[in-house]
């Protein structure tokens, strides 16, 4: 079997940023990669059954099958709705 070789990318709210290449099988899925990769270890914050997950800004399932070159980016939930950022900024300006 083929080996891949993806990415996987994390960055926390305080800008700790968990960035790790794996070479992997052919037909590993996304969450047996982050499993490999350690990043629950390191931030156990993260839960495993609510993951938002992407590659390459494309959201993608935990059962996504990865391919070659994949950047598994996991993402933080939103504190604020972009809209409701984007009427904070207007108000500042106005101020």
């Amino acid at each position: 079997m083929d080996n891949i070789v993806i990415e996987v990318c994390y960055a926390t709210k305080n800008q700790d940023v968990f960035f790790v290449s794996l070479k992997l099988q052919q037909g590993t899925k996304a969450i047996e990669a982050l499993a490999i990769s350690g990043v629950f270890e390191k931030f156990s914050e993260l839960d495993k059954a609510n993951l938002k997950l992407g590659v390459f800004a494309r959201k993608v399932t935990s059962e996504y099958v990865l391919q070659h070159l994949d950047r598994l980016e996991i993402y933080r939930p939103l504190n604020i709705s972009p809209m409701e950022a984007r009427k904070l900024r207007a108000q500042k300006k106005t101020s």
